[in-house]
Protein backbone atom coordinates (compact mmCIF):
# COMPACT_ATOMS: atom_id res chain seq x y z
CA UNK A 1 0.00 0.00 0.00
CA UNK A 2 3.05 2.49 0.54
CA UNK A 3 4.16 2.04 -2.72
CA UNK A 4 1.08 2.65 -4.33
CA UNK A 5 0.15 5.89 -2.51
CA UNK A 6 3.81 7.21 -3.65
CA UNK A 7 2.77 6.10 -6.75
CA UNK A 8 -0.34 8.19 -6.98
CA UNK A 9 1.59 11.01 -5.04
CA UNK A 10 3.55 11.60 -8.62
CA UNK A 11 -0.17 11.22 -10.58
CA UNK A 12 -2.29 13.47 -8.37
CA UNK A 13 0.12 17.04 -7.77
CA UNK A 14 -3.42 18.39 -5.79
CA UNK A 15 -3.82 16.04 -3.62
CA UNK A 16 0.30 14.91 -2.97
CA UNK A 17 1.04 15.70 0.51
CA UNK A 18 -2.38 13.54 1.67
CA UNK A 19 -0.69 10.43 -0.43
CA UNK A 20 2.53 11.06 1.07
CA UNK A 21 0.71 11.41 5.08
CA UNK A 22 -1.00 8.14 4.37
CA UNK A 23 2.94 6.99 3.66
CA UNK A 24 3.41 7.84 6.89
CA UNK A 25 0.94 6.66 8.85
CA UNK A 26 1.27 2.86 6.95
CA UNK A 27 4.76 2.93 7.56
CA UNK A 28 4.07 3.68 11.45
CA UNK A 29 1.38 0.99 11.82
CA UNK A 30 3.78 -1.44 10.30
CA UNK A 31 6.72 -0.69 12.37
CA UNK A 32 4.20 -0.10 15.95
CA UNK A 33 2.92 -3.69 15.14
CA UNK A 34 3.92 -6.71 17.18
CA UNK A 35 6.04 -4.69 19.64
CA UNK A 36 8.18 -2.95 16.82
CA UNK A 37 9.68 -6.22 15.39
CA UNK A 38 9.66 -4.56 11.93
CA UNK A 39 12.39 -2.21 11.23
CA UNK A 40 13.71 -0.05 8.68
CA UNK A 41 16.96 0.54 7.50
CA UNK A 42 18.46 3.69 6.37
Amino acid sequence: MMEMNMWLAGFDTPNREAYYREVIALGDEARNENGALMNYFP
